[in-house]
């Protein structure tokens, strides 16, 4: 299930949405929030305007209609493959959606009966390439991804270790560092910086364009952009063998564990 909790307000966390202890089936099932059961939701994306939240479950793609009294669950997208995350366009009219079991990112009009088109992805894994049009090149078991506010496309290439760029401008596709451990999550901060959460380490890592904006991507050009990257969080120990949990502690000497989901929450 997915628990909303309004913690300025100093009330208790809730549930929002699903059944909690009861595995949904993936079917496309709507109605109030609370009463859907929901199969293994791991992926978040809130409308700018507030008024939705989008869910990402193992198969199935789910809008909840935050003003609704009480909230109320509806079907965006299925899918026989697994999905691995998803991401809102700026003009909150589409999502992007990894479909991580067919290797391929996927564009989900939200306008009744709108289309859904490829990406990036061939349907089969493949090894890195850049420089060459994303609907044409093979990826392998993307999962998180994000939109910048220019509409290019960065996410995590899971079975190749990488996180990548579909650019919006060329529609060809970039490596960003191919060198990431077992990434569980993504954020997009500012200045163009992105971080990932990588689960084997321990740790949060973030990458920043070498030239300080995001303009490092040259359409065509075939080369391989390495970001430039630091260790933000953790020290690469886990908490629960390192004896080290008080709780509080400076984030780089700071034990995680498997740190997966991220957000950036500005000015908190």
């Amino acid at each position: 299930c997915v628990w909303s909790w309004d913690r300025p307000a100093g009330k208790m966390p809730t549930v929002l949405a699903g059944i909690q202890g009861v595995q949904g089936d993936g079917e496309s099932h709507s109605g109030p929030a609370c009463e859907v059961a929901l199969e293994h939701p791991h992926d978040l994306a809130l409308a700018s305007d507030g008024g939705t939240l989008f869910l990402c479950e193992l198969y199935v793609v789910r809008a909840v209609n935050l003003r609704a009294q009480p909230p109320s669950l509806s079907t965006v997208y299925s899918s026989d493959h697994g999905l691995g995350g998803i991401a809102l366009f700026p003009d909150g009219r589409r999502l992007v959606v990894a479909e991580h079991s067919r290797h391929r990112l996927l564009e989900v009009s939200l306008v009744q009966g709108g289309d859904v088109r490829v990406i990036a992805g061939i349907g089969q894994p493949g090894p890195l390439r850049n420089g060459e049009p994303a609907s044409l090149t093979a990826l392998s078991n993307p999962t998180k991804v994000a939109v910048t506010h220019k509409g290019d496309i960065i996410f995590i290439d899971g079975g190749n270790r990488a996180l990548r760029v579909v650019e919006h401008r060329s529609e060809c596709i970039h490596t960003l560092s191919g060198a990431i451990d077992a990434p569980d999550g993504l954020a997009l901060g500012p200045e163009s910086c992105v971080f990932v959460s990588e689960g084997r380490s321990h740790q949060v890592v973030k990458f920043s364009p070498s030239c300080g904006l995001f303009t490092g991507v040259v359409s065509g050009s075939g080369s391989r952009l390495e970001w430039n990257w630091s260790r933000c969080v953790g020290n690469g120990e886990d908490w629960l063998t390192s004896g080290h949990n008080d709780g509080q502690a400076a984030a780089l000497s700071s034990c995680l564990r498997k740190p997966q989901g991220l957000v950036w929450v500005p000015g908190l």
